[in-house]
């Protein structure tokens, strides 16, 4: 058999003569991970959500279908460390995966228009169980994750001269996959919604915040209408910002700025968002911007005394650690200088920098065990004994 033939028979999504996991039987949709990243349980890497920052993030890059755009975004990306991208407007037809998961996609069969995708770091390509490949509006990606398995729907919902069919019809897909993702996964809705939902919030506090940007619209209030029955929180509204980092699609004359580009979180999980915000800087020409979002899972932990290992400093006057600490501390901020944040992003980046130098690099403080009885407390025992030994000779 050919190698063409080979390839036509191989189910979309894996490599041919080697399948990974059969998709699972609750929905046969779903592709499971190739064999370039195993499945197997041993194998699989987890996203530790309660101690590592997970960056999610979604951009409209109006076509990679186009010379050099795929390595551009690539270029772009490298700087912001994020782990999964997704991404609207890609363009590519069809369906499947690129450099064993590194990205996934989903588009029209023959015209290039539309199309989504996601674009992810190695760890997130080591720890992605599954895709859902749903049309070329909507793709699902599933993550092994810690304590709860992450899921993320990536969307490019109809544009403004859509029909009221077209819109109804792309949230009813939302919500057949809504209700089959596991109920205990933590599930995120991102992308370009063409939907302006304002900053009037009253009404739609258990979806949106104080924060939100420009005024509202139909295609906005038939969006939160949907985060409502889902329980779900939109995340570009909670934290407050300068405008810049809200506004995410502009016009091109510049005169027109609104915030379309949004990341919906289960509202249980709404205070596991850190930072929310649109990065201006990243340029990969696109009338949109890249919005990127830090979570991390805060578990609610009964209070208990816990010892705290102090590093020993003074083995910094050592001028081999001391040298070996500052080179540690510049490596890993390097990759950040040129990068748009604020100083209290910076200041909280140099100081998770030190924290980690401190634990790779210097040694456990030795602390002095303090005595739970004084010498002199000791001495007046022993004279008390000598006191009882006489008193007892005497008689």
């Amino acid at each position: 058999m050919n190698h063409n033939e080979t390839r036509r028979r191989c189910r979309l999504g894996r490599r041919p003569d080697k399948q990974g996991p059969r998709p699972w039987l609750g929905n046969l949709g779903w592709v499971g991970k190739s064999v370039t990243g195993t499945a197997d349980k041993e194998k699989t890497e987890h996203l530790k959500l309660t101690t590592q920052m997970v960056k999610i993030g979604t951009w409209n890059v109006q076509t990679l279908w186009a010379t050099g755009k795929l390595e551009l975004l690539r270029h772009e990306m490298e700087g912001y460390e994020c782990d999964i991208l997704g991404l609207a407007e890609m363009r590519w037809t069809g369906q499947g995966e690129l450099n064993g998961g590194e990205i996934i996609w989903s588009g029209e069969e023959k015209e290039h228009s539309k199309g989504v995708g996601f674009l992810l770091s190695s760890k997130a390509k080591g720890a992605l169980i599954g895709y859902n490949p749903v049309n070329s509006r909507i793709i699902s990606a599933r993550f092994s994750a810690k304590p709860y398995n992450i899921t993320v729907i990536q969307i490019y919902a109809p544009t403004a001269d859509s029909t009221e069919e077209e819109i109804e019809e792309f949230y009813q897909e939302l919500d057949d996959i809504m209700a089959n993702i596991e109920k205990k996964d933590i599930k995120l809705i991102i992308g370009d919604w063409n939907a302006k939902i304002g900053k009037d919030n009253e009404g739609w506090e258990a979806a949106m915040g104080e924060h939100g940007y420009g005024v509202q619209n139909e295609r906005g209030e038939r969006l939160l209408e949907f985060a409502l029955k889902h329980k779900l929180f939109i995340s570009n509204t909670r934290f407050q910002q300068k405008d810049s980092r809200k506004w995410t699609w502009r016009s091109p004359s510049g005169q027109y700025h609104n915030m379309i580009d949004l990341m919906l979180i289960e509202n249980r999980w709404r205070t596991s968002i850190r930072n929310c915000r649109t990065y201006q800087g990243a340029d990969i020409a696109s009338d949109h911007s890249l919005v990127m979002a830090k979570l991390q899972i805060r578990l609610k932990r009964n209070k208990r005394w816990t010892r705290m290992v102090k590093p020993d400093i003074a083995a910094l006057e050592n001028m081999e650690v001391r040298q070996s600490f500052e080179e540690l501390i510049r490596e890993k901020n390097s990759g950040r200088r040129s990068i748009e944040r604020e100083v209290n992003e910076r200041a909280e980046d140099l100081m998770k920098d030190i924290t980690d130098a401190m634990s790779v690099l210097l040694p456990a403080e030795r602390r002095k065990r303090k005595a739970y009885i004084s010498r002199e407390t000791l001495e007046l025992a022993d004279k008390k004994r000598l006191l009882k030994m006489h008193r007892e000779e005497s008689r």
